[in-house]
């Protein structure tokens, strides 16, 4: 069993609107490096949030339409200890290409 954690929103820019689209993942499922699992709209742009490290999906706490701000939680992840980043963000949003 791995640990259980929270990810939070990362900085996105001071009084910048940020709605959630939707989950790219349903609960209990694994996900590995570099997937995406939440679509954003960040000042009407779209893009995604990505974990730094291989996690389950435990519980969201958001749902499509909700608006969010830096250092929300998101969601409740469950990932082994050695692929935890410590120190650093759990998670980065990048830009939908």
């Amino acid at each position: 069993m791995g640990f259980m954690l929270d990810i939070h929103l990362p900085e996105v820019g001071k009084d910048k609107p940020v709605n959630v689209v939707g989950w790219l993942v349903p609960t209990r499922q694994y996900v590995g490096w570099d997937v995406p699992v939440l679509q954003l709209l960040i000042d009407g742009q779209p893009f995604k949030l990505v974990c730094n490290m291989p996690v389950v999906i435990r519980q969201t706490h958001l749902a499509p339409g909700d608006k969010v701000g830096t250092g929300d939680r998101l969601a409740t992840v469950e990932a082994e200890g050695d692929e935890i980043p410590y120190g650093r963000a759990n998670a980065r949003i990048e830009a939908v290409s």
